[in-house]
């Protein structure tokens, strides 16, 4: 299901965190390094290039923690792909009496993706599948996606990505 990383409570590894203490000791001790050799100094260009090696050592501070930053966000990232893949989402097919031809009872009459109908209620900003966990429990009105469109909703991410990506 998830893997072994996920299933803890931080997104970093620990080779992230290493990452994260050698940029920042390498980092802090360059820009004290420059302080110091600026400061016994009265001569303006050796300042300036005491100063260079200090904003040498910001980058490098900044680069660790970027890099720690964006290894937790890509993390993130993953771990919600694996939990949005786990949500459940309900058949294409949808059932519907048909009073017009009256068939036997029990059978289902499909209609294209345009007339299913959707939900979606009040202050809500996406339209769901009937079905989706996001509008469960919720008042919910039934209406077309055209309908909804027209209402400036988008469609839910979740729910109903298939149907964005068939476009």
């Amino acid at each position: 299901m998830l893997s072994e990383r996920f299933r803890r409570s931080v997104p970093w590894r620990l080779g992230d965190l290493f990452l994260l203490y050698a940029c920042t000791a390498v980092g802090l001790l360059t820009i004290g390094v420059a302080w110091y050799g600026a400061s016994s100094s009265v001569v303006l260009s050796s300042q300036v290039r005491w100063m260079n090696v200090g904003v040498g050592g910001v980058i490098v501070l900044g680069a660790g923690i970027l890099a720690w930053v964006l290894a937790g966000r890509r993390a993130v990232g993953a771990l919600r792909r694996d939990v949005t893949a786990l949500i459940p989402v309900p058949g294409e097919t949808i059932a519907l009496e048909s009073s017009v031809s009256a068939p036997r009872s029990g059978s289902r009459v499909e209609r294209p993706q345009s007339e299913r109908s959707l939900v979606s209620g009040r202050g809500m900003k996406h339209y769901h599948r009937p079905g989706c966990i996001f509008a469960a429990g919720k008042q919910v009105s039934e209406s077309t996606e055209r309908t909804f469109r027209r209402q400036k909703l988008t469609p839910c991410r979740a729910c109903l990505h298939e149907a964005q990506n068939e476009r």
